[in-house]
């Protein structure tokens, strides 16, 4: 069947913008930006796997695990170990995510909306710049919440699911939560969602719902509790038993959601409470709540980080040590604040207005409000750029549903037209991404936490001398020593015994991209 014309004229620009997104994602890959510290150490137990060393479940710390690593071994043991292939499985899977909700997009709503999302990302330096980053949160959980989103739209828009709706839910709450504990404030968040969905619109399909995602805070809950317990004699003892029991979670749950039993324990629920269900007291206690745990979050400098990354300008510092100029950061920043309280307000009218709302916008609704409720039982309070991943893409989402809704045509064009601008204007970061020269490191607070852009400085210059030098072993800075050890395990020069190159950053240093190193004779 032929599309209309308007349907096709949408789905171009969408086509149009997700190939810009790409080319922003991909291009110079291998040199910006330049390799971090934790980065490197990734690529070194990827090369570690793949010469056959043994899996760790806790990794680098106990809140992350072997996941990404793993991923990036199969991409070594496919192309030549360097930067580019360390890079490159994050980068698909932040692809595979943006291309996946423009899809759920355009089968739920249309190709406006699909637009309009691919626009909203093309809005924010975090999607666009640490997608580039090879970190365990940047590369898997876009693409996690990705998934997330399309099963809990499949759930939310039918009385009988399919089993792989459940199983793509909680697979992603188990890989998440394994891979990085930041995932655990989605699937927290999620379950008070669908707890309070139910409460305000008792019905088989919400019921459901609340099992589904239930079942994926039961797999969180149980990850948090025990994986960080888990010793290195116990791992070596219990390997197998551990690796399956963990596979197990989310393939007995997903059975478990579907069988007659659990059907009428369903049943019994929505007969319970739809009689005794009071939506005001409900959606009075959800907006409470919401509101009490964003404050919580403001005291601790959450708010203020998640709003001055929103503005984009911490980011082009953080990643590319550029500073925008005023102009621009201040067009950025104001937009920010727009978008989160456009993104409130709009969750809390979606709520009062419930009785007209569909269960797929409710949920997505409840989610944003109660995600600062979600963050706080994860314990994760901190103003650390990556935690903001997830409450940016849920932000974009909530606006590209609210504006699709407007009933008002210009309305609606005007709310595009600054989401257009405003990606128009982060254009600015074609400028370090091809650009080869380095600029002095910058420091600067978010929230409450101090950064600096030095972890992320090209080291073109260290690694060449230590080449050139056939230097091996790397003292000083872990944010200089893991990526010059990286650097000699991937390109194998040869090694010159006892010397050692001893990497520093140097403010004045103009003449070699502000870094220095001296050689040791040991």
């Amino acid at each position: 069947m032929k599309l209309p014309a308007a349907n096709r004229v949408w789905g171009t620009a969408c086509i149009l913008a997700l190939g810009y997104l790409i080319a922003t994602l991909v291009t110079n890959l291998s040199a910006f930006p330049g390799l971090h510290g934790d980065e490197a150490w990734r690529g070194l137990d990827a090369l570690r796997l793949l010469a056959g060393g043994s899996i760790s479940p806790h990794a680098m710390n106990t809140y992350t695990g072997p996941i990404h690593s793993m991923l990036i071994a199969a991409g070594f043991a496919l192309i030549s170990p360097d930067v580019l292939a360390l890079r490159l499985p994050g980068v698909l899977a932040n692809i595979a995510a943006f291309l996946l909700l423009a899809l759920v997009l355009a089968k739920h709503r249309s190709s406006r909306a699909s637009f309009i999302f691919v626009a909203g990302v093309l809005t924010s330096m975090l999607l666009v710049y640490y997608a580039r980053v090879a970190w365990e949160v940047t590369a898997l959980h876009t693409l996690l919440l990705a998934v997330s989103i399309a099963a809990i739209h499949e759930v939310a828009g039918s009385d009988r699911a399919p089993r792989w709706t459940s199983a793509l839910f909680l697979g992603s709450a188990l890989i998440g939560g394994l891979s990085h504990f930041i995932y655990f404030c989605v699937s927290f968040s999620f379950a008070l969602a669908g707890a309070f969905l139910f409460l305000l619109r008792p019905t088989r399909r919400t019921a459901h719902l609340l099992f589904v995602s239930g079942s994926g805070a039961l797999i969180a809950a149980v990850l948090y509790l025990v994986k960080p317990k888990i010793t290195a004699l116990q791992w070596n003892q219990h390997s197998v038993a551990l690796t399956l029991s963990a596979c197990a979670l989310p393939v007995v749950l997903t059975i478990a959601l579907h069988l007659r039993p659990t059907e009428s324990l369903r049943d019994l629920l929505v007969r319970i409470v739809a009689p005794r269900s009071k939506p005001a007291i409900v959606v009075g206690i959800v907006l409470v709540t919401g509101l009490l745990g964003g404050l919580q979050l403001t005291r601790n400098g959450f708010v203020a980080g998640f709003i001055e990354t929103m503005g984009n300008t911490v980011l082009h510092q953080r990643i590319a040590s550029y500073l925008p100029p005023a102009s621009l950061s201040m067009l950025n920043t104001l937009f920010a604040w727009l978008a989160c309280l456009a993104a409130f307000v709009a969750s809390c009218a979606n709520l009062l207005r419930w009785k007209t709302r569909s269960d797929g916008l409710l949920v997505f609704s409840l989610v944003f409000v109660l995600l600062g409720p979600g963050f706080w039982l994860a314990g994760l309070v901190t103003s650390s750029i990556r935690y903001f991943l997830v409450p940016s893409l849920l932000l974009i989402w909530i606006l590209t549903m609210t504006i699709d809704d407007l009933a008002r045509p210009w309305l609606r064009r005007f709310s595009l037209s600054v989401l257009l601008v405003i990606a128009a204007t982060n254009a600015v970061a074609w400028i370090p991404i091809t650009s080869s020269n380095a600029r002095p490191p910058l420091t600067f607070k978010i929230g409450n936490l101090s950064e600096t852009s030095a972890h992320f400085m090209p080291l073109a210059y260290l690694r060449e001398n230590a080449e050139r030098h056939q230097a091996c072993l790397f003292t000083g800075n872990f944010f200089l020593r893991m990526p010059l050890k990286f650097y000699q395990a991937t390109r194998r020069w040869a090694c010159k015994r006892g010397l050692a190159f001893a990497a520093r950053y140097c403010r004045t240093c103009t003449d070699s991209q502000y870094l220095a190193f001296e050689l040791r004779q040991r």
